[in-house]
């Protein structure tokens, strides 16, 4: 998956909105700046916590994963040395 353009997504679709908006209301160009540049900031911030969050996800659903196979791998083989005896 690729995680690394999940917050420049999330920032960029944010500002969208935000210009799309200011255009819509007609603000004037020092406003829309400002108001821009605070949403580009929040949803940075916003976008950082989300990828590290999902990343973290991510990591332990492969753990899991791992500690699940390799538990079946040990009752296999217990089976199997088993079956021999």
């Amino acid at each position: 998956m690729k995680l690394q353009w999940l917050k420049p997504g999330i920032v960029l679709t944010a500002a969208l909105i935000t210009c799309i908006a200011d255009i819509f209301r007609k603000s004037g160009v020092m406003s829309s700046m400002l108001r821009l540049l605070a949403v580009v900031i929040i949803f940075t911030v916003i976008g950082q916590i989300a990828t590290t969050i999902i990343t973290k996800v991510i990591k332990k659903r492969e753990k899991e994963l791992e500690e699940m196979a390799i538990a079946e791998n040990s009752a296999e083989e217990t089976e199997q040395e088993q079956e021999l005896q």
